[in-house]
């Protein structure tokens, strides 16, 4: 988002050589881009691994104990976040 309110991004032409693209977005927006890059045979992250791994450590102080991140620990905060 701009700082007056309105979309910043618009999901681009994604045509031609595109080595590597990068772009933080969250919600409706990150979803159009990933769809329309996915539907284009471009591979996508979505930063869900981001955020497993930067709670790791919040994770370990506050309980005591340091998870592992797996791909059932995604598979499982992927299933939550799709029941919201």
């Amino acid at each position: 988002m701009n700082l007056d309110g309105t979309a910043a991004v618009t999901v681009p032409r994604l045509t031609g050589p595109v080595p590597t693209r990068t772009r933080i977005l969250t919600g409706v927006l990150a979803a159009a881009l990933l769809a329309a890059s996915r539907a284009r045979g471009f591979k996508t992250a979505d930063g869900l691994g981001m955020l497993l791994h930067q709670a790791v450590r919040g994770f370990e102080l506050w309980f005591g104990r340091r998870p592992e991140v797996t791909v059932e620990l995604r598979a499982l905060v992927e299933a939550d976040l799709t029941n919201t």
